[in-house]
């Protein structure tokens, strides 16, 4: 079933019919989505920029679920774009992108990236400067589907599915519910950082609890 559906028609509304409104904005605003039209997609203005829902995703422990989005970095970067859980890598759920190495310095070039329970399924070093490339032009589609395995998930970016790698062999999500954030992941139930693009720009968020 659909859980959340951001079209950000003038608003950082939930369309989905349940309600999960995004009521927590920080150096956050609408702007221009890929066809031109004000006040359609949000901007993370910058490294620390955050929007907050309302109410806990419910999503949580192991289940199946799906994330899709479009999304622009702007600049070259990397950066956390959506997640819920606890912020300590062992109960939440982050989605990243990057077009180069993160300021971290790990080897983040060229990756769309799915964590949580101290494991990243990310899209294979060997694709890292084909994606690194389609990153940072434009706007780009991505889509995440979680099965119950991280190596039997999918990534997909602008409809291709791309080659995965686990950090973690089988390894599986454990994410606690709690409401749903764009950009820095400081803000849920949790103590550490994971900071979003400045510029990023993202639109057409769409969650299911389902694979």
């Amino acid at each position: 079933d659909l859980v959340a559906y951001y079209p950000f028609n003038g608003n950082t509304n939930d369309e989905s019919g349940n309600g999960n409104d995004f009521t927590h904005l920080s150096e956050v605003e609408l702007t221009d989505d890929r066809a031109g039209d004000s006040q359609s997609a949000v901007r993370l203005i910058y490294q620390d920029s955050y929007a907050q829902t309302s109410k806990n995703v419910g999503i949580h422990g192991n289940s199946a679920r799906s994330v899709f989005f479009w999304v622009n970095l702007t600049q070259p970067g990397s950066g956390w774009v959506l997640g819920w859980g606890k912020v300590d890598k062992t109960k939440q759920l982050f989605v990243a992108v990057a077009s180069r190495n993160n300021e971290y310095g790990r080897n983040a070039h060229g990756r769309i990236s799915l964590s949580g329970n101290y494991a990243d399924l990310h899209s294979s070093d060997l694709q890292s400067n084909y994606v690194g490339k389609k990153l940072i032009n434009g706007w780009h589609h991505v889509g995440i589907i979680y099965y119950g395995k991280l190596t039997t998930s999918l990534i997909y970016l602008d409809g291709e599915k791309l080659s995965i790698t686990s950090g973690a062999g089988d390894a599986t999500l454990e994410t606690i519910d709690s409401p749903l954030f764009i950009g820095d992941g400081k803000v849920p139930v949790g103590t550490t950082s994971h900071h979003g693009a400045p510029g990023m720009l993202v639109d057409e968020i769409r969650i299911y609890n389902r694979a």
